[in-house]
């Protein structure tokens, strides 16, 4: 987290979307690019999804 926004700007982000559980923590890098918080899914994790798309 602490290197988020190097990474942003090394690889040009234009947009970041966090889940709406993240509601105003990121707006921090509106200076930079376009922040978006999107609904959350109900019975839907993202780290879960992550550790299948790895398997």
């Amino acid at each position: 987290m602490e290197l988020k926004r190097e990474y942003l700007l090394k690889y040009q982000a234009d947009i970041l979307v966090m889940g709406d559980n993240w509601e105003g923590k990121f707006d921090e890098f509106k200076d930079i690019e376009d922040v978006v918080y999107l609904p959350r899914t109900p019975s839907i994790s993202a780290t879960e999804l992550i550790e299948k798309i790895k398997i």
